[in-house]
């Protein structure tokens, strides 16, 4: 129900901006979510204060970064957006931010700002992306760039990948992993014929770009037995479609119960959620063992 004329017309502004918000981005899942907020503003004929400033100004700021955001193709800084965009190379993180990750959380959940900004190319520095193994890349220019010597890990930056045409891998798989504590672990007792690759969390599109480049040879992806964990692999699985889980399974789960996290109520009904969800089939009897134990397990409880 609408609150009085002044809320009602503030919420009809919002509707207005966000209907030319939709327009301006590509269709996908942000365009989706934009339009869910906009069929609800308008039939409640009210701002949602979890999503929302009450101040039009606000809105229409945070809304106007999210477009900007949402369509550019290009990796840059707070900073360097913030003047690009509103003249003011301070702006986005003095006023902007916190309105633009309010209303992306509905979208990204509760992970850490900094990583919500990065998966639209936000970044204050350029990404880090670590590996070890046999690889080297080829760049723009027809050079080499070789990694295969560097035992202990090697490291590349997203301006780099942005200027490299391919990666070749002398390996007999790769093992993408979520949890950095495991990726070290795990790079030290690896074979030479093998490669490691620190995922971390959500992907950026430079992270994607990176992880697109390499070779398809057999792929893995190790990460925690949580929601989050099955999340990041379905992530992994659209740059690399034939990746395949790598001790995320019923058994594994089964073999380190005394490990788990209990799961709470809710958490169990968000299980239970995706039990109907083709995406989560290949996770359909972990999920079930997680059910039946209780319990959900992080990477870390394995080292």
């Amino acid at each position: 129900m609408k609150e009085d004329g002044r809320e009602a017309w503030t919420a009809e502004m919002l509707a207005c901006d966000l209907e030319r918000t939709i327009g301006r981005i590509p269709p996908g899942k942000l365009s989706c979510y934009l339009s869910s907020l906009l069929a609800a503003c308008r039939e409640q004929g009210r701002i949602d204060p979890r999503v929302f400033s009450r101040c039009e100004e606000e809105n229409a700021d945070a809304l106007e970064a999210i477009a900007y955001i949402a369509s550019s193709h290009e990796e840059m800084g707070r900073r360097v957006m913030s003047a690009r965009l509103f003249g003011d190379s301070k702006h986005f993180e003095r006023k902007t931010e916190r309105n633009v990750l309010r209303i992306l959380r509905g979208l990204h959940g509760d992970i850490d700002g900094d990583e919500m900004l990065r998966i639209y190319g936000i970044c204050g520095y350029p990404e880090v992306f670590e590996f070890t193994g046999p690889v080297s890349a080829i760049m723009e220019d027809g050079s080499l760039l070789d990694f295969s010597h560097m035992k202990h890990g090697a490291y590349i930056n997203s301006e780099t990948i942005a200027e490299t045409v391919s990666i070749s891998a002398a390996a007999r798989h790769i093992t993408s992993i979520e949890n950095k504590s495991n990726y070290i672990e795990y790079a030290r007792h690896m074979g030479s014929d093998e490669i490691a690759i620190f995922t971390g969390g959500s992907f950026s599109r430079a992270r994607s770009r990176f992880l697109s480049l390499f070779p398809y040879i057999p792929w893995r992806h190790w990460g925690d037995i949580d929601i989050g964990g099955m999340r990041i692999f379905l992530q992994l699985r659209r740059i690399r479609p034939g990746a395949r889980p790598y001790m995320m399974d019923a058994m594994t789960l089964l073999g380190n119960a005394g490990r788990g996290r209990a799961l709470d109520g809710r958490y169990r009904e968000e299980l239970a959620m995706l039990l109907e969800d083709e995406a989560y089939s290949i996770f359909h009897e972990t999920i079930l063992m997680m059910l039946d134990l209780g319990i959900r397990l992080e990477q870390e409880a394995l080292l």
